[in-house]
């Protein structure tokens, strides 16, 4: 809920190079509707994850795509020229890498824990934006950006405190 509530916070800011326009709410429709819709994906995941080999997840999450998307690509954009073809590999094995290993974290732990990790793509996107289309965000973002990240690190030492509460001890006091 709190990584929910920085990405709130955070959509509330314009960015500061670009003012207001038209496409603003459908643009924020868009946001929230991909985030629901890639939660979706991930609590499928991890069902999923849990009885199958990464391998073959990974390979079907990039694979069937791919597939479904040749007729379009060669038919609405015509044929790629066979210079981007590297390119379009070196893309496709990302892709595969990153269901991989989203694969391999979600079979090991719960989803509640990894899933405000994915919300750290709000800070990836904003520095991104800001490096390649000098859209710099505004400080409701960077402030959102804060609370995801505080999110995290409450997931990430959770277990640390757990320990301690169990223990009746200080944080200090428990071995590594």
């Amino acid at each position: 809920m709190v990584g929910i509530a920085g990405a709130v916070l955070a959509f509330q800011g314009l960015p500061e190079s670009d003012g207001e326009n038209g496409n603003r709410l459908l643009g924020l429709i868009a946001c929230f509707a991909a985030a629901f819709l890639y939660a979706l994906t991930l609590v499928l995941l991890r069902m999923r994850a849990t009885k199958e080999d990464a391998t073959t997840i990974a390979m079907f999450t990039n694979l069937i795509p791919a597939i479904i998307l040749l007729p379009i690509t060669f038919g609405l954009f015509g044929t790629p020229d066979w210079s981007d073809v590297p390119i379009f590999a070196f893309f496709g094995l990302l892709g595969f890498a990153v269901w991989y290993l989203l694969t391999l974290a979600y079979a090991r732990a719960p989803a509640q824990q990894l899933a405000p990790l994915e919300y750290t793509a709000l800070v990836w996107s904003g520095l991104m934006g800001a490096f390649f289309f000098r859209e710099y965000p505004g400080w409701q973002t960077w402030a959102g950006a804060v609370v995801i990240i505080g999110a995290c690190l409450l997931i990430a030492f959770e277990s640390h405190y757990a320990t301690r509460r169990e223990a009746g001890l200080p944080a200090s006091d428990i071995p590594e």
